[in-house]
């Protein structure tokens, strides 16, 4: 018989067989159309008239199953994946690969799930894989990409290759001799799974090469008579053939799949798949009959009509492409792989393209929504969500929260739909969204010796060594008001304050707290450093004052290279950078952010960055933490930690905070308790039995935790009188009322007032002090004072001192504050005064 097979250009080939039944014309482009014609022949080579032209198109589509994913070939030649995504990805550090997952590849014309890696054959020949290497190369740097002119591929734990020539390549996993295949020539036809290579000999007797795993020495016993084969399929378990004539024979199956196979139809068999202990056939009239055990997977197919082709698994599935372009799926669905049987690979159009509407706004937060779309042949699977250009995340829903964003920033925001087959739709209009300016809140912050604490009324109040939060010039963190954030290096305390522009007391060595310059404009986050200082500006720029040593301020770089930042840190030696892109970047001390072949900025997906003293913190948008620098007794202990949403990073301890209140850490006790381990968990113990804890701060050798009672406990007492906090209360809101803050010790001069006039101060005294003294004196006229605990007197109202004499020399004394708290101070002018001292103190 002479088969003709002519092309859409006319170009028409011939093929001859001395054997009626079936034909399988192998090496045709999918998608393509073709016209058929046979005639016959005698031995005198006269030949009969032409059959009637039989028009056949091919699919464009296929559907292959692995171990634990589902591998679908759309018609435009891109591919769809479900089940394990380690499976049909690629790891980022795996530089081989051109394409790093399945749903970039293009011009692809079959396709081959494996047992963790799948296969792509494009339509040039050339050979593309992802997922776990082992499966594609080998321990030489062989990969399947170095491979040309390939017709046919096939996956097991390994990757084979057929070639034009009939030649048969093979790369990965060889533990019982797979992909021993270099000798086989002449090839018409792979098959591949699990640790099993099956070829198919254009002629001879047996017709069948195996290479590989003999579970059940079913290969050894292959029947030598199969011969005129035109389709090889194999598992690990099994194999099954398919004769010209439409028969199936199959070896290493059980009594039960025996009688099945004797129960198909007369009908003949056009494709043959074999499974772990099953068999599937394809009839000519398109319909699925199976052989597998009562309770086997491949029973969900049976009957099923309007098949094009099959694929089964290593061990479980059973899958089923449609004439339609719909897949159907029989199996357990351990890793998702059953999302497959949503699929229609006819499907090439995205949904509709969504609209954004602007919705609520926090000074870290913005939230717009959508209304939902539709799709044309399958359903919506999701929304990804874009800000300025870069991807940020995706969702289900018709809504979504960025998190994370700097204050008073502006951004842009898009949204594109997907479906089930990763058909995007057109991007949605750009909505521009503006974060709200930053808003009083509580917060602590620990430099080496001292710790500073902000109110919700604006209010910054401070324990430890005076020197850090106070200045020479009378400079103090009490007498700040309107603050919104509060930074604290080792020595120096810096404070936001509303209208954008920040303060700065402590050490002022290498000016880290000359922060009055133009530069200083716009500023919506500041953090501090051992000796500099970092503010990020609403515009996304970066400034950064003090020591310039070791480049910790060179943030120029990243508004040179147009960054956009989000968030700023400082360690002692280093500052961090989260950009708009959720990635990291980072100058100063390299021993803080990288260890030579890692580095920070190789981090993706992170929402927010901290700073330790020498090592980075970053918190991804999944949960879990990364972390980078020198590993101060555990402080990098990071891993494994999930369900992650707040993350802080000090001196001696790195402290999680998870979605359920509970927080996690990793460091030591730097007291040298025994076991620091242990001591340490006793301690996160103790916090999480109220799960209260909002924010942690650590420096040198202490540690506070802010509550949500607005409380805060310290750790590791150093001796400076850091941890002196039990008495605050930063939950206080009360408007501050402009009244000046005086420090214990502290003496006003050249004061004065006309007569019937008020002056006012104040002066925060803890609770138990014994004999607070207030005076007056020097001067003319006549000044009288007034006491009053928590707010201000008046002549009618004090607190059972005051002192009213005739002239300016007057004195209050309180012998015992049984309050912690402001005692307000009034000097009333009886008739007008000038030149006047006043001195408050208490022991």
């Amino acid at each position: 018989y002479n088969i003709y097979r002519t092309d859409a250009a006319g170009k028409t080939v011939k093929n001859s067989t001395t054997a009626a039944g079936l034909f399988f014309d192998k090496g045709l482009t999918p998608g393509a159309t073709y016209i058929y014609n046979v005639s016959a022949y005698n031995n005198l080579n006269k030949e009969s008239a032409l059959t009637p032209n039989q028009t056949v198109t091919l699919p464009n589509t296929q559907v292959s199953a692995g171990y634990k994913h589902v591998v679908g070939l759309k018609k435009n030649g891109t591919v769809v994946a479900a089940g394990d995504p380690s499976s049909f990805t690629d790891s980022e550090d795996n530089d081989l690969n051109e394409w790093k997952d399945v749903n970039q590849w293009k011009e692809i014309v079959q396709v081959a799930a494996g047992y963790y890696h799948t296969v792509g054959l494009t339509k040039d020949g050339r050979v593309v894989a992802v997922g776990d290497p082992s499966g594609y190369t080998d321990d030489k740097g062989h990969h399947v990409n170095e491979w040309k002119d390939i017709v046919q591929i096939a996956a097991g734990t390994h990757t084979v290759g057929l070639d034009k020539e009939g030649n048969v390549w093979a790369l990965g996993d060889n533990i019982y001799g797979q992909c021993d295949v270099s000798e086989w020539k002449n090839i018409q036809e792979i098959a591949a799974q699990g640790q099993v290579t099956l070829g198919l000999w254009k002629d001879g007797v047996p017709q069948i090469a195996h290479a590989g795993r003999d579970l059940y020495t079913q290969f050894n016993t292959m029947d030598t008579q199969w011969s005129q084969l035109v389709q090889v399929s194999t598992s690990v378990t099994n194999c099954a053939v398919l004769h010209r004539s439409g028969t199936v024979w199959s070896d290493a199956l059980d009594d039960d799949e025996i009688a099945d196979m004797n129960k198909w139809p007369d009908s003949r068999i056009k494709q043959v798949t074999a499974g772990y202990n099953f068999v599937i056939g394809l009839t000519e009239d398109n319909k699925i009959v199976t052989s597998c055990k009562a309770n086997g997977n491949c029973r969900g197919l049976e009957g099923t009509e309007n098949v094009a082709r099959l694929s089964s698994t290593y061990y479980h599935d059973a899958v089923a492409l449609k004439n339609d372009g719909k897949v159907v799926f029989s199996g357990p669905d351990g890793y998702g792989q059953n999302e497959a049987a949503q699929w229609n690979l006819n499907d090439i159009t995205g949904p509709a393209k969504p609209v954004l509407t602007a919705g609520t706004k926090t000074s870290t937060t913005l939230t717009f929504s959508w209304s939902a779309v539709t799709d044309d042949l399958t359903s919506v699977k999701g929304y990804a969500i874009y800000r300025n250009g870069n991807l940020i995340g995706a969702t289900t829903g018709l809504t979504y929260t960025d998190r994370g964003l700097r204050p008073s920033g502006t951004f842009e925001y898009n949204v594109i739909a997907y479906d089930i087959m990763d058909n995007l739709s057109a991007t949605s209009n750009t909505l521009t969204m503006t974060t709200a300016a930053p808003t009083n809140t509580a917060m602590i912050a620990a430099g080496d010796s001292h710790t500073v604490g902000l109110k919700k009324n604006g209010l910054v109040v401070a324990a430890g060594k005076a020197t850090s939060y106070s200045n020479n010039q009378g400079g103090h963190v009490n007498k700040w008001v309107d603050i919104v954030q509060i930074a604290a290096g080792p020595w120096h305390t810096v404070g936001l304050k509303k209208g954008g522009t920040a303060v700065a007391v402590g050490s002022n060595d290498f000016d880290q707290c000359t922060l009055n310059s133009t530069d200083w404009q716009n500023i919506v986050q500041i953090a501090a450093g051992s000796s500099h200082t970092v503010g990020l500006k609403n515009d996304g720029t970066v400034v950064a004052a003090g020591d310039h040593g070791g480049g910790r301020c060179d943030v120029d770089i990243w508004n040179d290279n147009n960054q956009d930042i989000l968030q700023v840190a400082a360690g002692a030696f280093h500052t961090v950078g989260l950009t708009s892109g959720n990635t990291v970047v980072a100058v100063g001390d390299a021993e803080a952010y990288s260890n030579g072949e890692r580095h920070v900025n190789q981090w993706k997906d992170i929402v927010q960055v901290a700073a330790g003293y020498n090592y980075t913190v970053g918190l991804t948008k999944y949960g879990t933490v990364l972390a980078e620098g020198i590993d101060t007794r555990g402080t990098l202990g990071v891993e494994g930690w999930t369900d992650i949403v707040q993350i802080w990073a000090g001196g001696i301890l790195t402290v999680g905070l998870k979605s359920d209140g509970n927080i996690v850490a990793t460091g030591y006790d730097a007291l040298g308790c025994d076991g620091y381990t242990k001591c340490l968990q006793d301690i996160v113990d103790s916090l999480n039995m109220d799960k209260d804890i909002v924010q942690f701060s650590s420096f040198g050798n202490h540690a506070v935790f802010l509550k949500k009672t607005g409380a805060v406990k310290a750790l590791y007492e150093n001796g400076t009188g850091a941890c002196e906090v039990s008495g605050w209360n930063l939950n206080d809101a009360s408007v501050p009322d402009g009244v000046t803050v005086l420090n214990n010790g502290q003496s006003l001069s050249n004061l004065s007032a006309s007569s019937g006039k008020w002056l006012y101060y104040k002066i925060e005294v803890p609770a138990g002090a014994e004999n607070l003294v207030v005076k007056t004196s020097g001067g003319t006229g006549d000044a009288d004072l007034y006491l009053k605990f928590g707010s201000k007197p008046t002549t009618s109202s004090f607190d059972g001192n005051k002192s009213d004499g005739s002239s300016n020399t007057e004195t209050c004394t309180i012998t015992d504050t049984t309050s912690a708290g402001f005692w307000y101070i009034g000097i009333y002018a009886s008739k007008a005064f000038s030149k006047l001292t006043l001195t408050v103190s208490y022991p």
